[in-house]
């Protein structure tokens, strides 16, 4: 079948259509949207890794400074030590100065003490053992003759307030029959000091 217009008309060239102005839009959105996707994600690479290198510099500076501070702290332990042994050792010579100066006060001329055993020390006695302190004697000796050991009793009596016999024996030997004896002496008198 063939269908005949009995109505011409003019027919109207019909204008080639191209595609609208939107989907050149879509098309062109399209491609500059992985583009600007792309550049932007090669800008926050680049930040990223501008950061990470900024922390990790700024982590070397405080492993740095981490490592200077264990430092100073040891060699303040070290330090801490040096001071409580110097301490120690200040207390140790504060206490040897303590007693130098003791002993300078109680210094005792012994001079006057080996004078006096000098004195009351008769002829015919020797002395085996003597012990001198501030003001405390003590003898040990021998003598042929008990009279001597008298003498010299009578003696350490001018010079001191209590004069004691520990103890007197008789001994001998093959050639010689002798007197043994030990006297404590103590408390100076005044008078027998200015002697």
């Amino acid at each position: 079948m063939i269908k005949i217009n009995l109505n011409p008309e003019k027919r109207k060239k019909k204008e080639a259509k191209f595609p609208s102005l939107e989907l050149a839009k879509f098309s062109v959105l399209i491609f500059t949207l992985p583009i600007i996707f792309i550049i932007g994600a090669i800008v926050y690479i680049y930040f990223l890794e501008n950061s990470i290198s900024n922390l990790k510099a700024e982590k070397n500076k405080l492993t740095k400074e981490k490592q200077k501070y264990i430092y100073v702290e040891r060699k303040l332990i070290r330090i801490k030590k040096e001071y409580s042994k110097l301490q120690q050792l200040i207390k140790e010579l504060e206490l040897k100065r303590k007693i130098y100066e003791k002993l300078t006060i109680s210094k005792v001329n012994f001079n006057k003490n080996f004078e006096i055993v000098g004195k009351t020390l008769p002829e015919g006695i020797w002395l085996d053992h003597i012990y001198l302190s501030t003001n405390r004697f003590n003898f040990k000796g021998y003598a042929f003759d008990p009279k001597k050991i008298s003498l010299f009793y009578n003696n350490l009596n001018q010079y001191f307030e209590k004069v004691n016999f520990d103890s007197t024996k008789r001994e001998s030997n093959k050639m010689n029959s002798f007197y043994s004896f030990s006297l404590k002496a103590s408390g100076f008198k005044s008078k027998g000091e200015n002697h």
